[in-house]
């Protein structure tokens, strides 16, 4: 359900609040520590982190305008937690996802896309498929 409202403020608004980041963190760590993955889950997210903090300020530098926002960044964070190893499947799908709405928005000359949308998406997709694996 947090991820559900997370995605459509974010479709709204543009913005990822910490009113629901911070509680799909909590969420995603309880499952990783029942899981006995916490260690691996606080890899992934810091992995996550650093690597999306890295590809924001590039593509800030290159393209001289926000591309990716922080609120993305925690989220995918967050998600990180709970997923550990399933999260470089979740980006995949994320940003398959998000160059998929690309020509639709193109056609409706929209700007920006929100991307909080895809990564609830793929997350829910990556958790049903894989949760075997979990």
């Amino acid at each position: 359900m947090l991820l559900l409202t997370t995605a459509i403020v974010d479709m709204r608004t543009y913005r990822l609040l910490d009113v629901f980041t911070i509680p799909i963190a909590a969420v995603s760590a309880l499952l990783a520590f029942r899981q006995n993955e916490l260690g691996l889950g606080l890899l992934a997210s810091a992995l996550s982190v650093l690597i999306l903090s890295l590809l924001k300020l590039i593509l800030e530098r290159r393209r001289q305008k926000s591309m990716l926002g922080w609120g993305d960044v925690k989220l995918v964070a967050a998600l990180a937690l709970g997923l550990h190893n399933g999260t470089p499947v979740m980006m995949c799908v994320a940003a398959c996802l998000g160059l998929a709405v690309v020509p639709i928005r193109s056609k409706q000359k929209a700007g920006a896309i929100p991307f909080g949308p895809m990564l609830s998406a793929a997350t829910m997709l990556t958790y049903l498929v894989f949760k075997d694996h979990f």
